[in-house]
């Protein structure tokens, strides 16, 4: 360990008794390089001489170590000098060490190794090439890699489909081979079948996994995987009658089965649920006709005239209604809409009742915050409705709203009441104009 040692005050230092580099003998200014030194002089010789020797002996040296070292195994020897990059790409080639996929011997040819590992997958019948796919698919099932697996299961059955639809005499893999029973390839088949069924299922594909568990139950109607597959699937699809049918059919096989008797829980608690959702929509449905059934009786027996356009506005609640729905006699409501055309201004009354005069509601909305000169009062401003023809029809202020909208040549138009408020010493101004805006129109 080191240490750091505090000097004494009387410390002195003192002088080396020998230097510790030796004084040279000559001035620097006199030194000279055998290269610096002349061509000619004997000292520039020696020095030319002295570095040859060196050079011819370090290539001896290196000729004899590499003619003693142990040669490379051809493996080592065929990558010797190649650089990193040829090295990652060749490795790229190999399937241990593959991280792409690359069919090629890096030249343009067939990567070999490949092509044998390939033709192990197919070496065999059918059914045991089949196996082997799934238990390929079985390892990546497990992993929850969902879409490799598929892929796996998807080729078994293609080997044995081939393979069941190619005569007996016909060259290639045959469906069984000797000592192998054509039971044990539809067996392989139909587990396939279910077992996709599965990943299909993780991967919400719910028609295919009802496609997978149907055909796999004309193998094995009493395959207990594919009928709650099969049922799962139909309830995920809310499917309900199907998954009712589903699950009986698999019960009668299976009774007392408590996975299958939960699935069926399942399907009746959301069959309830579906049949309530269902009484309420017909029954919202049913009371919204009643309510329109009533409210064109109430408007006919006014004498009222309400249009809809093909592009009505979103009013959200503002809606002409009555204050009983189905009564036709109750109060009619009615969303009026004030505006101020020459101030580019409006107010929005949502419900006012047809019992209710104009001046009602001016009193409160008049004066207006906008207003800053004062023209718009109630005494001062003249009310206007534009009629059916597209003419104007000047509206008194103290009317009941139902009687102007039944004597007077208006309409309602989607569910809105309209009404022009002008100041009055303006309002000559105004019809001339709106006049002739609408002949223009």
């Amino acid at each position: 360990m080191s240490r750091i040692t505090e000097l004494p005050d009387d410390y002195e230092e003192r002088p080396r008794s020998e230097p510790l580099v030796e004084p040279l003998k000559e001035p620097l200014s006199e030194y000279k390089s055998p290269s610096q030194a002349s061509s000619d002089s004997p000292e520039a010789f020696r020095a030319q001489a002295e570095v040859k020797d060196n050079k011819s002996h370090n290539s001896q040296t290196k000729d004899a170590a590499a003619s003693t070292a142990p040669s490379l195994p051809p493996p080592l020897a065929s990558t010797h000098g190649q650089s990193p990059e040829d090295m990652l790409s060749m490795m790229n080639r190999t399937p241990l060490f593959m991280t792409t996929l690359d069919e090629t011997d890096g030249i343009g040819g067939e990567n070999m190794d490949l092509e044998a590992l390939k033709a192990l997958a197919y070496e065999g019948s059918a059914t045991e090439i089949a196996k082997n796919f799934k238990e390929q698919g079985n390892e990546r099932y497990q992993a929850k890699i969902w879409k490799d697996a598929v892929e796996f299961y998807t080729k078994g059955l293609a080997v044995l489909e081939e393979a069941r639809k190619r005569p007996k005499d016909q060259e290639g893999v045959k469906l069984v081979q000797d000592g192998e029973d054509e039971k044990d390839a539809i067996a392989i088949a139909e587990t396939l079948l279910v077992n996709r069924a599965a990943c299909n299922l993780e991967l919400q594909n719910y028609r295919r996994a009802v496609q997978d568990c149907s055909k796999a139950l004309t193998f094995n109607p009493l395959n207990i995987k594919a009928h709650y597959r099969l049922t799962t699937a139909h309830l995920a699809l809310s499917a309900l009658r199907e998954a009712a049918a589903a699950i009986a059919n698999a019960l009668s096989h299976h009774p007392g089965n408590s996975s299958l008797l939960a699935l069926q829980t399942r399907i009746k608690d959301k069959q309830t649920a579906a049949d309530a959702k269902e009484r309420a929509v017909s029954e919202r449905n049913r009371t919204a006709k009643l309510k329109m059934q009533a409210l064109n009786v109430a408007l006919k027996a006014r004498g009222i005239r309400y249009r809809v356009s093909s592009k009505p506005p979103e009013l959200e609640d503002a809606v002409v209604h009555l204050e009983q729905p189905t009564d036709p006699s109750s109060i009619l409501f009615l969303p009026t809409l004030f505006l101020y055309p020459l101030a580019s201004q409006s107010d929005l009354v949502k419900a006012m009742p047809e019992t209710d005069s104009l001046q009602d509601h001016l009193t409160y909305l008049l004066p207006t915050p906008w207003d800053g000169v004062g023209e718009y009062t109630v005494t001062d401003s003249d009310c206007y409705m534009e009629t059916t023809s597209g003419g104007l029809a000047k509206v008194g202020k103290k009317m009941a709203m139902r009687k102007v909208l039944s004597e007077a040549n208006v309409e309602i138009l989607d569910g809105l009441v309209k009404v022009f408020i002008v100041p009055r010493a303006k309002s000559g101004y105004w019809i001339d104009d709106f006049k002739k805006t609408h002949i223009k129109n």
